[in-house]
């Protein structure tokens, strides 16, 4: 499905590799079968790895970095605001492969997201990972996927700045502290953040999954200046 060589140009939404493009878009399961998934727009090719094919609008430029030994193909504009995830594309999409998230090591401050559904939430959870440095992110099922076009588009590039695993295999949790973030919880001691091993996080307005719950050594809520405690 990838096209080698000199830069092709496709003006049909038949064509097999926009059909693939396509699907990976919409269709999680595919995503993961194939180790594959999309991303949009100049911004996140400052942080980009592991870009298979660079799918440009007619016309657009391509990025400065981002996709060293990628191919590049053009789309007419009609077939490209199809694939386009935004109201306004910027005229840039890439295929890439999902990063292996590797071994979790033990010692490392983890995030532990349950249930958490909403695309956009869990990418501005992993942008919010990815700058306070944690170790890694574990999307258990029942969450929104992490490379899927609106959380890949949240994160800013921060899929490919954090190892993410999305089997929600508990084990790495043996033996650490672990805290939840829940409604009616005790106020979290903000400052005492980098003692934290792991934080869970489930669908927002509830309280910990009852399936998760019992591993929480605590339960917390937060403090937000600028509207309600979560």
């Amino acid at each position: 499905m990838i096209y080698c060589g000199r830069v092709k140009k496709i003006d049909s939404p038949q064509n097999p590799l926009i059909k693939h493009v396509s699907r990976l878009l919409r269709d999680g399961g595919y995503r993961h079968r194939h180790g594959e998934f999309v991303v949009e727009g100049y911004r996140v090719f400052d942080s980009a790895v592991g870009v298979k094919t660079l799918l440009l609008r007619e016309g657009a430029a391509a990025p400065t970095r981002g996709w060293d030994g990628a191919e590049a193909v053009s789309l007419a504009p009609r077939v490209f605001d199809s694939l386009a995830d935004t109201g306004n594309p910027q005229g840039a999409l890439a295929v890439c492969v999902i990063p292996d998230p590797g071994v979790f090591a033990p010692g490392g401050r983890y995030l532990f997201l349950d249930g958490l559904q909403d695309p956009g939430n869990l990418g501005t959870l992993l942008r919010a990972a990815a700058a306070f440095r944690l170790a890694g992110v574990v999307c258990r099922s029942g969450s929104a996927d992490p490379f899927g076009p609106k959380a890949a588009r949240a994160a800013a590039g921060a899929v490919f700045r954090i190892p993410i695993r999305t089997d929600g295999d508990l084990s790495f949790l043996e033996g650490r502290r672990v805290f939840a973030a829940e409604v009616g919880g005790r106020l979290f001691p903000i400052f005492r953040l980098p003692t934290i091993s792991s934080w869970s996080s489930g669908t927002k307005g509830a309280e910990s999954p009852g399936r998760f719950r019992p591993c929480a050594a605590k339960g917390w809520r937060f403090r937000c200046p600028g509207g309600p405690n979560p």
